[in-house]
């Protein structure tokens, strides 16, 4: 051929090798849905939520849309029962923690998500909290009110708090004093209590994800050990003295404690305010200058959370002794305290 490539006699030209392809297939056009946080976790100590209000918290997560279409998506807060102690609510505005003057209304159970492909938008969970719903009950009925004397929200009362006086926790003990007796109220609760709910998101038919939202409050349990103490017989005019160490259990919070002595009047507390930091311990020292009376010195040491916490946040040890003529009783001056309010009558002259 005129202008072609001619080729020789017995020219040839081997076939290509065979190539393997793998061909994957691939969803185009679809959204696929992830979330920064499995879990959303709100941590309070109950000691922290104001009375007669209500606390409200907010976490933000983000929402992405990882896939190569758009999706439409609703966020909805699970349907909570009446009366729910910890209500949850999804925000909605520019940034979802309303810092374009958020209102009222803008708190929903629900909240429409629109994420092109490969975008990101956050959102806002609350959790509304009221100390009523959630602080525990009292711990005794009848207790002493504060006077005007008294620190601000104390409300100490006698009661005492005794190993083996028999019951389980949150039940009324009696501790026995001689012809008396002090009412030993445990405490009802449990140091940590934890309220649920759940985040849907959803398109128009699936549920896409569920995000469990939980609220842990911290409860603080007071403890005064030991919970009881008997001085036995101590001879006229003598003096004798113990401590008992306050601890709680809260592992973020500094508890202001007050301590009230209430009974005989012929034993002296101090100091009569304590501040615990978070798994610490402090004492609070208890002299009895002996009185021969022929009756048992009895009463109760307690001690309460500062402000309307201590209404239940609160503890207190049993206390008792017995002056008596007998000589073979007396025993020599001492002090073994660092409480140098306390000392003995006779080391102060």
């Amino acid at each position: 051929m005129s202008g072609g490539c001619r080729c020789r006699p017995g020219w040839f030209r081997p076939e290509p090798a065979v190539s393997l392809v793998q061909l994957r297939s691939a969803r185009r056009g679809e959204g696929q849905l992830q979330t920064s946080h499995d879990t959303l976790v709100v941590r309070l100590c109950a000691l922290a939520l104001p009375t007669g209000d209500v606390l409200r918290v907010r976490k933000h997560m983000y929402v992405r849309n990882v896939g190569d279409g758009a999706m439409a998506v609703t966020a909805r807060v699970a349907p909570q029962p009446d009366g729910a102690a910890a209500l949850w609510h999804v925000l909605r505005g520019a940034c979802g923690a309303g810092c374009a003057g958020a209102a009222a209304a803008e708190r929903d159970v629900t909240a429409a998500l629109q994420l092109p492909p490969h975008s990101a938008v956050q959102v806002t969970v609350e959790v509304s909290v009221r100390a009523d719903d959630v602080w525990p009950a009292p711990a005794a009925e009848g207790l002493e009110r504060s006077s005007a004397t008294e620190p601000p929200g104390a409300a100490l009362g006698v009661l005492g708090e005794a190993r083996g006086a028999g019951g389980a926790a949150g039940d009324a003990g009696a501790v026995s004093l001689g012809g008396a007796s002090v009412t030993a109220a445990r405490p009802g609760y449990d140091d940590t209590c934890t309220y649920s709910g759940e985040l849907l998101f959803h398109d128009d038919y699936n549920v896409l994800k569920a995000v469990p939202l939980l609220l842990q409050l911290e409860l603080p349990v007071l403890r005064v050990t030991p919970d009881h103490f008997d001085f036995g017989y101590v001879c006229d005019a003598d003096t004798r003295k113990t401590y008992f160490t306050v601890t709680h259990s809260s592992r973020t919070e500094t508890l202001t404690v007050w301590l009230q002595w209430s009974g005989c009047e012929d034993f002296k507390l101090r100091p009569s305010r304590l501040v615990i930091p978070p798994g610490g311990a402090k004492r609070v020292y208890l002299m009895y200058n002996a009185r021969w009376t022929g009756a048992v010195a009895e009463g109760a040491l307690s001690a309460a959370a500062g402000g309307a916490a201590g209404a239940w946040c609160r503890a207190a040890a049993a206390v008792r002794a017995r002056a008596s003529r007998d000589f073979k009783c007396h025993l020599a001056p001492h002090d073994h305290t660092d409480e140098p309010s306390l000392l003995p009558d006779i080391l102060h002259s």
